[in-house]
């Protein structure tokens, strides 16, 4: 590899991250695609396709090193059922047309941000649901104006945050307004 080729391979690799960082930050939804296993030693097994928003806009950056390639992948993640995190498909179970990318496998990984809940009141109700958000995975705002019941103590989690609220109002639109 050329230190040309390591270059772009470089900047398509921050292109990438940069984009996903913007993803995350917007709440926004997108499929990084990236070719983990290829029988074709010219080809750049790590290369990566980020589609934004599959199905709606087909916003894409990067490339997989092949322009049919990329389409059918970009097909392809506009398929994914919306609760599949990850997959892999080798290319002949999606574009049979490609022969010579039949034996290639695709990493397909959905990006978006973590789910968000905003609990008001950390009373025994408001705690236990709390306690429960977290352990499904969501990252929770629990409010409260009492002090005492929004300790870490009370809530070791980590993705559990912890408001003593001075003001009900400012308090509840700072927490929804994080993403």
């Amino acid at each position: 590899m050329s230190s040309g080729e390591s270059h772009d391979s470089k900047q398509q690799s921050d292109s990438v991250t940069e984009t996903v960082l913007r993803i995350l930050q917007d709440g926004s939804v997108a499929v990084v695609a990236t070719l983990i296993e290829a029988a074709n030693a010219a080809t750049s097994v790590g290369a990566k396709l980020l589609i934004s928003d599959p199905g709606a806009t087909d916003l894409t950056v990067g490339s997989l090193g092949n322009e049919a390639l990329d389409r059918a992948v970009i097909e392809q993640a506009k398929l994914l059922d919306s609760r599949t995190d990850t997959r892999v498909f080798q290319v002949k179970e999606f574009a049979p047309e490609l022969t010579e990318w039949s034996d290639a496998k695709i990493l397909f990984e959905r990006i978006q941000a973590e789910p968000r809940l905003v609990i008001c009141g950390a009373g025994h109700v408001g705690a236990s649901l709390g306690k429960l958000a977290s352990l499904m995975g969501y990252r929770t705002s629990l409010i409260d104006d009492r002090k005492e019941f929004v300790t870490r103590q009370s809530f070791p989690e980590k993705n559990i945050e912890l408001v003593a609220a001075e003001d009900w109002s400012k308090a509840l639109k700072a927490a929804v307004g994080k993403r």
